[in-house]
């Protein structure tokens, strides 16, 4: 039995008619005291010193892993819903950096060390920042954007570490990030079903804005976000690893259950009609097709959810006669950002 460990009475009984003397932080038998042996009744004498650091040691990991879990949550659920205050908390602080902060802290503290953040990516991350920073002190620009994909990278190195060195954290991730597409996508589809206003919607699959409301028209969902296309983005995103859930459900029940929500979250995605969107969708399920094993669950709903998608918009590109292929001011916008290369080749235009 480990020093300062957990011990009845009768263990410690036994200890002394055996002839073991205990001492503070050590063990010593008769033949080392000279055939003493402890008076009966006499309890262990426990280091201190070695309890207290045991003590931190489990503190420290419950906080590894509570605080970055929380973190993570809490950011995933803030891009899809809004949850955190947008306002910082001391000057540009806000809550979600905050939390991001306190996870690299606990995860430090829990023994994380830099392999356990180091990615195949860091170099191309790297000049990301190092570029974004150049552009934005060179041209004066806000420090918004930049702050916002420091952030993000942050972020990312949070969730890579905590995988790395929390058991099944991949799963928890995948289950959070699965509810938080379940909920958005609700949304999305809430507006859709009752008309809600969100000032966005299609002739057929052709774009159209409009500041009154057009009840000729069919309603694109939006969710949270200010336009659509972020809704799909955010959905195309985060959907697979949602579907990644059903890997670590034993049950088949709970697995169709897992399978559900993932169509709910699908349906959202289609409410939003972006095109680009579902391209990326069909993608993304091929490339699930191809990672996972010929027998696994995920792979087989990919193969099915990928050709519902194509089929889909397959049918509305012929019931729309073509016009799904309507720009919607993309060659424009790329036109613009041509320029701005052209413009400013080295210091760029900041980050938008």
């Amino acid at each position: 039995m480990p020093v300062g460990g957990p011990c009845s009475v009768r263990a410690l009984s036994s200890r002394a008619e055996s002839g073991t003397r205990w001492r503070r932080g050590s063990l010593t038998t008769p033949e080392e005291t000279g055939g003493s042996s402890p008076p009966e009744g006499t309890a262990p004498e426990v280091d201190e010193q070695a309890s207290g650091r045991t003590s931190l040691r489990a503190v420290g990991a419950i906080a590894g892993a509570l605080v970055p879990l929380a973190a993570i949550t809490a950011t995933i659920f803030e891009a899809g819903l809004d949850i955190l205050p947008a306002t910082g908390l001391v000057d540009r602080l806000t809550l979600g950096r905050l939390l991001i902060i306190l996870a690299v802290v606990a995860l430090i503290v829990s023994g994380a060390r830099l392999k356990h953040f180091r990615t195949g990516a860091d170099i191309a991350i790297g000049l990301l920042i190092l570029s974004a920073a150049f552009t934005t002190v060179q041209g004066g620009w806000d420090g918004a954007p930049l702050r916002f994909l420091i952030t993000a990278v942050a972020t990312y190195y949070v969730v890579v570490a905590t995988i790395r060195r929390i058991p099944d954290a991949r799963a928890a991730i995948a289950l959070v990030a699965l509810t938080a597409v379940v909920a958005t996508a609700g949304l999305g589809i809430a507006q859709v079903a009752e008309g809600s206003f969100t000032g966005f919607y299609r002739d057929g699959l052709e774009p159209v804005t409009s500041e009154i409301v057009r009840p000729d028209l069919q309603v694109r969902a939006i969710g949270s976000f200010i336009n659509p296309n972020l809704l799909a983005a955010f959905l195309v995103l985060l959907t697979p690893i949602g579907l990644a859930t059903a890997a670590w459900v034993p049950r088949r029940e709970m697995r169709w259950a897992v399978f559900g929500l993932t169509t709910l979250a699908y349906i959202g995605l289609v409410m939003t009609f972006s095109r680009s969107a579902v391209l990326g969708a069909i993608l993304g399920g091929l490339l699930v097709i191809v990672l996972f094993p010929a027998a696994s669950p995920i792979r087989r709903v990919a193969i099915w959810t990928a050709a519902g998608l194509a089929i889909a918009a397959v049918a509305a590109a012929a019931a729309t006669a073509g016009r799904a292929v309507g720009a919607f001011g993309r060659f424009e916008a790329w036109d613009l950002a041509l320029e701005a290369a052209a413009d400013e080749p080295v210091k760029g235009v900041g980050l938008s």
